[in-house]
């Protein structure tokens, strides 16, 4: 039999999936995904509440309301502007998904060689993004929450590197991307979603 030790970590997988497709180039699929995903996502947050790991819920009407927005919105110009708060923006970019560049103002720097160690512990390297790039991590979480090991010590493994990610790196940074992302833009679904990020960081790492 095989098994998750921790019984918040299949909603903490959930909400690590969502943000990731989130924080990624909208796309027509990723929007449809985001929309499908809206009210597993609200019983994720409500689990969270539940078990003691947050003290009350964000605001997911909001953010459900902004899913449905993006969804009927022209996906170029969302596409648009995803480029230019969190990829090339002109004369700068407001918000670059990078750790390095958050906590060090580099575009390499060791936050990249720490997450990358964390990785190679579990056997994993980062493929089609940097290392330190806000996706490649929550999609390193998923897989820490979200892959079904043995209890015991395997377990507990799984579940120590989880809170120690959390905390050592998205933790350190998030409060970054939520911050900035409010300063830099107004378009819904953007901060709707760095808004469920800082509280899914918050949350996961109170322990």
């Amino acid at each position: 039999m095989t098994t998750t030790l921790d019984p918040i970590a299949p909603a903490q997988s959930i909400l690590y999936r969502f943000l990731a497709e989130g924080f990624s180039l909208p796309t027509a699929e990723r929007l449809a995904y985001l929309a499908e995903m809206t009210e597993t996502v609200r019983a994720a947050c409500e689990e969270m509440v539940e078990s003691g790991e947050a003290a009350a819920l964000p605001d997911l009407d909001r953010m459900e309301q902004a899913v449905r927005e993006a969804v009927r919105s022209d996906l170029g110009e969302l596409q648009a502007e995803y480029t230019r708060l969190y990829v090339t923006g002109i004369p700068v970019t407001p918000c670059r998904l990078l750790e390095s560049v958050q906590r060090e103002g580099a575009l390499v720097g060791e936050a990249a060689d720490q997450v990358t160690g964390a990785y190679r512990e579990f056997g994993l390297e980062a493929q089609e993004r940097e290392p330190d790039h806000l996706v490649t991590e929550l999609e390193f979480l998923v897989y820490l929450t979200g892959t079904p090991v043995a209890e015991g010590d395997e377990a507990e493994r799984y579940a120590r590197a989880h809170t120690r990610f959390l905390q050592e790196h998205l933790l350190q940074w998030a409060p970054a991307i939520e911050r900035r992302t409010r300063e830099s833009t107004e378009e819904p679904l953007f901060l709707s979603l760095a808004t469920l990020l800082g509280w899914v960081a918050t949350a996961g790492s109170a322990r």
